[in-house]
């Protein structure tokens, strides 16, 4: 079985605060995600890539420092 290769990537739209706990909800919903282009994800990328989910990568840590992330 092939790997999809679809990576998708989602932009929060709301402005965290540095250095503060903050809890985000992240639709599963095309119209927020992009392709690696730059190009909004269409609703047959979505699914490609969740029927081959290998990793869910998230930022978890932002500060005003950006050589730091976690």
């Amino acid at each position: 079985m092939q790997a999809n290769d679809i990576n998708l990537l989602y932009y929060s739209r709301e402005s965290p605060e540095p250095n503060s706990q903050q809890s985000f909800t992240v639709p599963l919903l095309e119209q927020y995600w992009q392709r690696n282009d730059g190009t909004q994800a269409d609703r047959e990328h979505l699914l490609m890539a969740l029927a081959d989910v290998r990793a869910i990568r998230i930022k978890a840590t932002y500060t005003t420092h950006t050589d730091e992330a976690a």
